[in-house]
């Protein structure tokens, strides 16, 4: 059983290699600020007067309010990842689901909400995936993969950078894809996107918490 179902995807060509570099540093970039995110949040509730007991009601009440207009921002995400795998949202359905996501996964973790890291990865990394693949395909029109190649690239690239475990998540985006044909893909990015993350303060999401 596996968690989407894909058609056979291929890379188009090695010159796409430095894109799938690239990716790797837009999730390390995603990561470290969402790691500011939650920082920030962490330090507003440490310097409110809240007790410690409201605050991941209040942070319940927010996602609430933004779920009421995208109710997409609630649940595992698996089905907005499959959307993005099958190209079925716009480039601006997917920077504002993932800017809505970040936001609410941010305002969960900060104010100490019940709620994990690695599926909110998975989503994010689909996202900035989609999202490159757009944005160079507007330069290197019908030259491109297609867009589930970037999507898992994606994935691959942002869980590796928030978890600080490159070959694990490599390993685990395979097993839920069943696609191994974007093997130099995925693993390229996430490589990229773990290296900057090791030269950086914070190595992954995970040893900063």
């Amino acid at each position: 059983y596996f968690a989407f179902t894909l058609p056979h995807f291929d890379i188009q060509s090695l010159w796409e290699l430095p894109v799938f570099g690239a990716l790797g540093l837009v999730a390390a970039a995603f990561v470290l600020g969402f790691i500011f995110l939650v920082g920030r949040i962490q330090d507003f509730w440490q310097r409110s007067r809240v007790p410690m007991w409201a605050r991941p009601a209040l942070a319940g009440l927010l996602l609430g309010c933004i779920a009421l207009f995208h109710p997409d921002i609630l649940g595992s995400g698996y089905q907005s990842i499959d959307q993005t795998l099958n190209q079925a949202l716009l480039p601006g359905a997917l920077l504002l689901l993932l800017m809505l996501r970040m936001l609410a996964t941010g305002a969960a973790l900060g104010s100490g909400f019940a709620g994990g890291v690695f599926t909110p990865s998975l989503v994010f990394g689909a996202f900035l995936g989609g999202l490159v693949w757009s944005a160079v395909n507007v330069v290197w029109p019908g030259l491109l993969s297609e867009h589930g190649v970037y999507t898992i690239a994606g994935m691959g690239a942002v869980a590796s950078a928030m978890l600080g475990a490159p070959i694990s998540t490599v390993l685990i985006v395979f097993e839920l894809t069943a696609n191994y044909e974007v093997t130099i893909a995925v693993m390229l990015a996430a490589a990229m996107a773990s290296t900057v993350m090791q030269l950086s303060p914070h190595t992954s999401f995970f040893r900063w918490q």
